[in-house]
């Protein structure tokens, strides 16, 4: 286990912060009423000013905000009884402040989340930094909050670190090895068996619970969030063969999305390729296929025994009719966009008379992205609002994709799929496509960006 990281040995800002709180033990009542007027008169300028979208106010004020909502968190923990959870009967007084400050940053939209006790979900973006076997737990569970989770509008702008406590693990060799007795397998299929255990795959439904499998209880998902994440364009796939194994991108995650699969018209070479190195087990996939009529999503880590899951005869017969199904999807995706532009053909669009749609359509946009993370439904709607924009565009952008649409282009949508899976998973992008910039940009979300290249 990890050594337990005291909140005083957290990294401080390097300059001076004024609205920082630096003791509680030494006179703290004047500077904390000060401080919890200071956010209110924060609060009040900016619903004067009336901002038309929060992602759109200046990054400093919202930094300023988490300064102000983290320092007040670790005054409170020095004040509580670490046996009743409540506040110390010597500090009540510096806590009616410190309970003001958490008030007015709720009136600014700001809401702190302390984590302990809390049953553990591995899909939470908090970062674990220790873990302990504990008997007689059914759940994992938060047992220390280091650093809490600070949301603002419903938007996640910090994630939460925290210690947790876990039910001791199954002997999941022993179980798989029962299975297959039952089962009645030849000794050469056991063996195939072995090697497809080995390999790390997990699967969700669309809004990210995880469906544990009986003999591999990984959630990648969980893994994923404690990396910097990337999801990989196709025009940025050659960064699988370079930038995994470079120094320091040792906990960044690269991310082989639904994108690369529906553009690649070979996927065998895609899947297998010799030139990815995987040493760094930092290479992912996101897949999604239909178990007894019901869409799963699948994460399986790019290792070595990936392949040995997969039946590559049977891969390579149904390319085609992956690529019939691919087209047909393509051609839905465009009836779905023409009934949201109210147009039914491309040419029909009057480009220097919609900007009030495309206005509503951004808007529309920036109101539901912060609700994407692990909502498969709603990141759906709102990347594919944001190609609907992009089609309304007047510059080059907006011609050129166009352009596609009308062409009936076989990967038109694969950009919407690209920021489609990067809401789902919260994650960067790897691109060097023009439209996929200018969807981020209509995201405004501070966790998705994107870049041509680490």
């Amino acid at each position: 286990m990890k050594t337990k990281r005291s909140p005083k040995s957290l990294k401080r800002p390097s300059r001076k912060d004024w609205l920082e709180i630096r003791s509680v033990d030494i006179s703290p009542e004047k500077a904390i009423t000060e401080l919890a007027q200071t956010i209110f008169e924060v609060g009040a300028a900016t619903s004067k000013k009336q901002i038309a979208h929060d992602a759109e106010a200046p990054s400093a004020y919202v930094k300023t905000l988490v300064s102000i909502a983290t320092n007040a968190w670790r005054a409170k923990t020095k004040m509580l009884d670490t046996a009743t959870g409540e506040i110390r009967e010597d500090m009540k007084r510096v806590g009616r402040h410190i309970e003001a400050i958490y008030r007015n940053l709720a009136e600014v939209g700001i809401v702190i989340r302390d984590h302990t006790g809390d049953v553990y979900d591995e899909g939470q973006p908090m970062k674990v930094i220790a873990s302990k076997q504990t008997q007689g737990l059914d759940k994992k569970r938060v047992s220390e909050t280091l650093l809490p989770s600070i949301f603002w509008n419903n938007r996640l702008i910090q994630n939460g670190e925290i210690e947790i406590t876990t039910p001791p693990a199954p002997n999941v060799a022993l179980n798989f090895e029962s299975f297959m007795e039952s089962k009645g397998l030849t000794e050469t299929e056991r063996e195939l068996g072995r090697e497809q255990l080995k390999h790390a795959y997990s699967s969700y439904g669309l809004n990210g619970e995880h469906f544990a499998k009986d003999f591999n209880e990984e959630n990648l998902l969980a893994v994923l969030m404690k990396m910097e994440r990337y999801l990989i364009d196709t025009n940025a796939a050659w960064v699988l063969t370079s930038e995994p194994i470079k120094p320091g991108n040792e906990n960044k995650a690269f991310i082989i999305g639904i994108t690369i699969a529906d553009e690649s018209e070979n996927q065998r070479a895609l899947l297998f390729s010799k030139r990815i190195d995987i040493s760094r087990n930092n290479i992912f996939a996101l897949a999604m296929r239909n178990v007894n009529g019901k869409p799963i999503l699948e994460i399986h880590r790019r290792d070595e025994h990936f392949r040995k899951t997969f039946d590559e005869e049977k891969l390579r017969r149904e390319s085609p009719e992956w690529e019939r199904m691919h087209m047909a999807n393509m051609l839905d995706f465009q009836r779905r966009i023409f009934e949201v532009l109210k147009v039914s053909d491309i040419t029909a669009l009057q480009i220097d008379k919609m900007d009030s749609m495309k206005s509503n359509l951004i808007q529309f946009v920036r109101s539901k992205a912060p609700a994407c993370f692990k909502n498969y439904a709603n990141a759906v709607v709102v990347a594919s609002s944001c190609y609907a924009a992009l089609l309304l565009e007047s510059d080059e952008v907006g011609k050129k994709t166009r352009e596609e649409f009308g062409a009936s282009k076989r990967n038109i949508f694969g950009d919407t799929r690209l920021v489609q899976n990067a809401l789902w998973l919260n994650s960067r992008i790897l691109s060097n496509d023009g439209g996929v910039r200018r969807m981020v940009e209509y995201l405004a979300l501070p966790e998705i960006t994107m870049k041509g290249m680490i």
